[in-house]
């Protein structure tokens, strides 16, 4: 009952198949596998009105676009606002409206577009496990979702904000949100891309160069050598289409739950310095505004936020997954002798890392809650000559292998409870 938000269909899948990843509860995700391969079907059903095998937005599909078309029919105010009631609801209208309410998005736009091919590719990794006839029909669609959204949106530093292939409108604005599927993929799950890496790291860069103002913070959206709302008043997008670019407008304001996560991506990726400015951005402006448990967006406390809960694993370049019990440790910051917490589903880590020229030493500390853990995955090694393990002081067997992704170490599946410590050690030569 989404079908007016095709956005909210693309993350129920994401995020339904990251709490199973997260968490390898099957008997979670079975009563729920039937609803995603319903929301995957109805994507194609109700919103590829191109046949690109893309979610494809209406116009027009945000807010904005209904108010002002309640302008253009009102006789007065009181019927204006009438309008944009019967106009601003799934209820009386066919919409295309996502997240970014009031930010008119048509054709094929980046954001959702970029959302539908991860949950595609997660859905994938799942059906393997889960119904392995199903996978061929999910590589089809995407394999053209894929090749059609490099197509339309790739300009060759980063993808459009929008392109529609029925008038051929396009917004060449950046936006920063664009590649939050791929954030969800690499980050969160420890899948490889949809896209080319170098394909992601152009658009994170563009996106640091252009979106990012001292002091305002990283701007949702912004045009590239064109003039903005706050700094020269109301005009309209630079697009065909004629929609108001108003002050304090989605595009040209930030939103937290935007800059963390791309924060974090950047870090993950080695953008350390730009990742940590946005964030230090963050910090200052709410510690400054006495606002500091009260992001806003849509309205005070706003839920997105919550994804500051990321910032210490990546940090840290920690990421549990559930479904293999394996943990992987390659700090971004302080590489040589790092510190700090981890966040794993159910548990919080305390998490000691030195490395030096001849071995890596590790301990972790359970402090609060549990977790399973069969593998410790080391990206930053290359070889290892020996390994020991030792939980709560006694040692446990183990076993090591050299792969393309670095080393990983194995051994018999242990539970780790409040108090617990693990001690490892890996020789280098």
């Amino acid at each position: 009952n989404g079908y007016d938000r095709n956005d909210l269909m693309l993350e129920y899948i994401l995020i339904t198949l990251l709490n199973y990843c997260w968490t390898d509860d099957l008997d979670y995700l079975k009563p729920l596998w039937n609803t995603i391969k319903d929301v995957i079907d109805a994507v194609l059903r109700q919103h590829d009105d191109a046949g690109l095998k893309l979610p494809y937005h209406s116009p027009p599909s945000g807010y904005e676009g209904f108010s002002q078309i309640a302008g253009i029919l009102a006789k007065n105010e009181r019927y204006e606002w009438m309008l944009r009631l019967l106009l601003s609801g799934p209820m009386y209208v066919p919409t295309t409206v996502n997240t970014f309410d009031a930010l008119s998005l048509i054709g094929i736009a980046t954001f959702t577009s970029d959302l539908w091919i991860a949950a595609l590719k997660v859905a994938m990794v799942i059906a393997e496990r889960l119904e392995g006839n199903y996978v061929k029909k999910l590589e089809e669609i995407y394999r053209d979702a894929v090749s059609n959204f490099v197509k339309y949106l790739w300009n060759g530093e980063y993808f459009d904000l929008w392109y529609d292939p029925l008038t051929g409108y396009r917004d060449k604005a950046c936006m920063s949100a664009a590649l939050t599927g791929e954030w969800y993929l690499k980050v969160l799950l420890g899948l490889n891309y949809a896209i080319d890496r170098e394909k992601v790291l152009s658009t994170l860069k563009a996106i640091h160069k252009y979106n990012f103002k001292i002091w305002e913070g990283l701007l949702n959206a912004t045009y590239p050598g064109k003039p903005r709302p706050a700094l020269k008043g109301d005009m309209k997008y630079f697009n065909e289409v004629g929609i108001p670019y108003a002050i304090g407008g989605q595009m040209d304001t930030p939103w937290t739950g935007i800059e963390i996560p791309v924060a974090t991506h950047m870090i993950w990726e080695g953008m350390i310095e730009e990742g940590l400015k946005i964030l230090k951005s963050v910090h200052e402006r709410y510690v400054s505004w006495g606002f500091y448990w009260n992001h806003i967006e849509c309205h005070g406390h706003y839920m997105r936020v919550l994804c500051s809960l990321l910032i210490p694993n990546a940090l840290a370049g920690a990421r549990y997954l559930g479904i293999t019990k394996s943990l992987e440790l390659n700090p971004r910051i302080c590489q040589e002798s790092f510190r700090g917490p981890i966040l794993a589903p159910g548990a919080l880590l305390a998490c000691e890392y030195k490395i030096n020229k001849e071995k890596l030493t590790v301990h972790l500390k359970t402090e609060l809650g549990r977790l399973t853990l069969r593998e410790l995955v080391f990206p930053a090694l290359e070889k290892a000559s020996r390994v020991s393990l030792k939980l709560n002081g006694t040692k446990k067997m183990c076993g090591y292998s050299c792969e393309d992704f670095g080393v990983k170490v194995s051994f018999e599946t242990m539970e780790m409870v409040e108090g617990d410590e693990l001690f490892v050690e890996i020789l280098l030569k």
